[in-house]
């Protein structure tokens, strides 16, 4: 048995187009959504030589891979992860489906002609809140983007309670199968579909539709400017690469006249992982952010803001990484209107309420940074040489420039981004607190055995209450005018947050922390 570390929330990626469209690169663009039409017949379908569309229906902030196991083709919706690196599917008989809705499709082993057996009751993820998935594991044909890998290895779980699958594109050395075997990025090499193993992440902003992720090249439309280069660091043993490790130096919020608020007091290291919507920060960079922005907590880790204090301002953060690399993000995608993330408060402490994109990680780590910063980053992941890539993206970009990866690359490309950069970081005029020394690092330290898979999931709680309970959007009262101080704390009642996508299951595993229900 291993043991993942499991952030707030999830980030699932919904592969829904897929091209070939050079020898040996797979670009699979993402579409946003949340509701249960993922989960009905697939429409608005056009297929041209190497080029699979989709169009599904945007309602929310959840990401999932469509893909195929088994032959004839069973489909699945899977969680999209870097921050894990096994891939497993729910089975067709699993128990704990029959009390929980579970989503994203059932494996019927019977029904395949391509399965196999690897090894019984050898899958077993336990996650720090005890949440797992067990069950077999298994091989089989496995389908994404009209290519098809050719008996993957991959969990059958019979006994779970995160409810759907997940897929995992992380390293090898964090596998939680036993022993090591050549995982979802591992074999799109080794069967020839890609040249070189790395992937390029690009998800566009919060508000729009679709992403991409280039397996083995990068669109350099994308992106402005160089791509800057930052050595992946090892695990504390210094043995191996177990994650997507690097080095925060600076985190802080620049205001319209270029003053800048520093937040961090040393260079912490972050996991840039795509399986997390929100960050996971230290306890002092949580307390000083939330002191900022006079946010106010509901007693469960939660914060939200005043959106109405910001509304005219050109206020972003700036994300310090490696040497000499700053990606700016726009004040919204940390602090998120909630219609955008698909919850409503019963008694709201402000009349326009944002949720901070931020909460206060495990002390002494990991720490981790999702999707509300990998939105204005793009990001390519070399899994052969160790390195990020890492380049201020192009929102909206409707274009693509895809260049493939050579296999004898020593590393990332020099390839300068054409992309539009909307973010342009003005030059700080002064500092309200002097940023910290990149030298003094305070290294994370998972709580996890080695090369354990990192957040692939929810947080779980015990139960999830079936969709028909949650209070719909229409049931939210009205705020109070009066501003509570700052770090208060919410003192209602009952559960303080709802989904306001009460029809969709999916949707409920966003964030179980987040939904309170006994």
């Amino acid at each position: 048995m291993k043991i993942s570390i499991v952030p707030t929330i999830v980030l699932v990626a919904s592969l829904l187009e897929a091209q070939v469209l050079a020898a040996n690169v797979m670009s699979l663009p993402i579409r946003r959504q949340s509701d249960t039409a993922a989960l009905e017949a697939r429409r608005g379908v056009k297929r041209n030589t190497g080029t699979l569309v989709e169009s599904l229906d945007n309602q929310g902030i959840i990401y999932t891979a469509n893909v195929t196991v088994g032959t004839p083709p069973q489909p699945f919706m899977l969680v999209l992860d870097t921050g894990s690196s096994d891939a497993y599917v729910l089975a067709s008989n699993i128990s704990d489906c029959e009390i929980n809705t579970c989503v994203g499709g059932y494996y019927n082993s019977n029904a395949s002609s391509t399965y196999k057996l690897i090894k019984k009751n050898g899958f077993d993820i336990q996650y720090a809140d005890n949440s797992q998935s067990e069950g077999d594991v298994i091989s089989d044909d496995f389908g994404i983007g009209g290519i098809t890998i050719k008996g993957l290895e991959l969990g059958l779980a019979f006994q779970t309670d995160i409810y759907f699958g997940i897929m995992g594109i992380g390293y090898d050395t964090n596998e939680a199968i036993d022993p090591q075997y050549p995982n979802f990025i591992d074999a799109l090499v080794s069967q020839g579909f890609i040249n070189y193993k790395a992937y390029s992440l690009y998800l566009d902003s919060l508000e729009d539709n679709t992403g991409s992720i280039v397996f083995g090249g990068i669109d350099t439309d994308k992106y402005s400017g160089p791509l800057s280069i930052i050595p992946i660091l090892k695990d504390p043993s210094g043995n191996t690469y177990p994650d997507f490790l690097v080095p925060l130096n600076s985190l802080a919020m620049v205001d319209d006249t270029g003053s800048a608020t520093e937040f961090l007091t040393s260079t912490i290291d972050i996991v840039l992982d795509s399986g997390t919507t929100y960050m996971l920060l230290p306890a002092s960079a949580i307390s000083k952010i939330v002191t900022f922005l006079n946010a106010v907590s509901d007693g469960s880790g939660n914060f939200f803001v005043n959106c109405d204090n910001f509304q005219n301002s050109n206020i972003s953060w700036t994300f310090g990484l490696g040497k000499n690399t700053t990606i700016r993000v726009p004040f919204s995608e940390i602090v998120i209107p909630l219609d955008l993330v698909g919850i409503s408060l019963r008694n709201p402490p402000f009349a326009n309420t944002c949720k901070l994109g931020a909460e206060e990680a495990s002390r002494g780590g990991p720490y981790l940074v999702g999707d509300v910063f990998l939105r204005s980053a793009y990001v390519v992941y070399d899994l052969t040489n160790n390195q990020i890539g890492i380049a201020q993206t192009s929102f909206g970009s409707t274009s693509s420039n895809i260049q493939d990866i050579d296999k004898s690359a020593k590393g990332i490309p020099a390839l300068v981004g054409h992309g539009t950069n909307t973010l342009a970081p003005s030059t700080p005029a002064s500092t309200s607190t002097t940023a910290p020394t990149p030298t003094t690092r305070a290294a994370s330290t998972a709580t996890s055995a080695p090369g354990a898979p990192l957040a692939s999931s929810v947080t779980a709680a015990s139960s999830v209450t079936a969709a028909s309970s949650v209070t719909a959007a229409s049931s939210v009262t009205a705020a109070s005018s009066a501003k509570p101080t700052s770090g208060a704390t919410l003192g209602q009642a009952g559960p303080d947050i709802v989904l306001m996508l009460g029809v969709s299951a999916l949707s409920m595993l966003l964030d179980r922390s987040i939904v309170p229900w006994p």
